[in-house]
């Protein structure tokens, strides 16, 4: 069995070690998930997969979120934008 003076430190008792170790493992899968969202971004703007306003306005038409009209004025808006100066 195991001594309550391993499960005690400092005299708080056994909760504040569980509580430490269970913020740091979800600290560290936090990071993790960071880290590799990040790194899945990267790798596909790397590819030249990252997406243009244009494509993602092709994208939005073909999936039937916007119509034709409003299509073709946005891309439209797009082309004709000037950039920041």
């Amino acid at each position: 069995m195991i001594s309550l003076a391993i499960l005690r430190p400092f005299g708080f008792g056994g909760w504040l070690l569980g509580l430490i170790v269970l913020l740091m493992l979800v600290g560290l899968g936090l990071r993790i998930f960071g880290f590799s969202r990040r790194r899945r971004y990267f790798k596909e703007a790397a590819r030249g997969r990252a997406s243009s306003p244009e494509q993602i306005l092709a994208r939005r038409f073909a999936a039937g979120e916007i119509d034709e009209e409003d299509y073709r004025r946005r891309l439209a808006a797009l082309r004709n934008s000037i950039g920041p100066p």
